[in-house]
């Protein structure tokens, strides 16, 4: 399970997310943007990932951390 598949599992409540109210902060929103900032990452390492020259060691490592994200 990656990072992605894990955040969906996750529900925040109404009294999650008064409680960051208290602090001025939107947890639910944070939440979302934490989702969308991961698939977004996924995305950009896919985008470097392609461009790189063939046999490039570094596409190895950037596949791992994609499906550690997805």
């Amino acid at each position: 399970m990656g990072i992605e598949t894990a955040l969906t599992g996750i529900t925040l409540t109404s009294a999650d997310d008064s409680g960051g109210f208290a602090y001025g902060e939107d947890v639910v929103g944070m939440f979302q943007a934490a989702q969308t900032k991961a698939q977004e990452l996924a995305y950009t390492l896919n985008q470097i990932s392609s461009r790189l020259p063939s046999g490039d060691s570094n596409i190895a490592a950037i596949q791992s951390i994609i499906n550690s994200l997805s």
